[in-house]
């Protein structure tokens, strides 16, 4: 009765443990799926780093658009100073001062430098 007893829990036993062994078709399936998610994780991180890219790019033209905005709002500025009816700027207003379109120049030596005998090329003394 030993024997037999013995018998059937070694053979119990065997059974058992074959079913518990892994099945090399699960692990197989297993693999390819962390495989196939790899490849999409890869995917995936080359779409958001080239949706970055595209973000980046995007940026740098906002900030050449906006300095190219500030170059306009600074010449418009200029541009809209106040004018006298002739259209020469009005002085009494400080955006005109010191950008005087008539210099008044008298003659001039042959290097081209103002001949300081003339009266109009001498400076005034405050």
């Amino acid at each position: 009765m030993k024997k037999l007893f013995t018998l059937l829990l070694v053979a119990g036993l065997l059974t058992t443990s074959t079913s518990f062994a892994q099945d090399k078709k699960a692990v197989k399936a297993e693999v390819k799926e962390k495989k196939a998610e790899a490849k999409e994780m890869k995917k995936d991180a080359k779409e958001m780093k080239s949706d970055a890219k595209a973000k980046m790019s995007e940026a740098k033209d906002m900030k050449k658009d906006a300095k190219e905005m500030k170059k306009d709002a600074k010449a418009e500025k200029k541009a809209s100073a106040p004018m006298k009816a002739d259209g020469t700027p009005d002085m009494r207003y400080k955006e005109n001062q010191g950008k005087s379109d008539k210099k008044v120049e008298g003659p001039k030596k042959a290097d081209g430098t103002p001949d300081m005998r003339f009266k109009e090329n001498q400076k005034k003394k405050p």
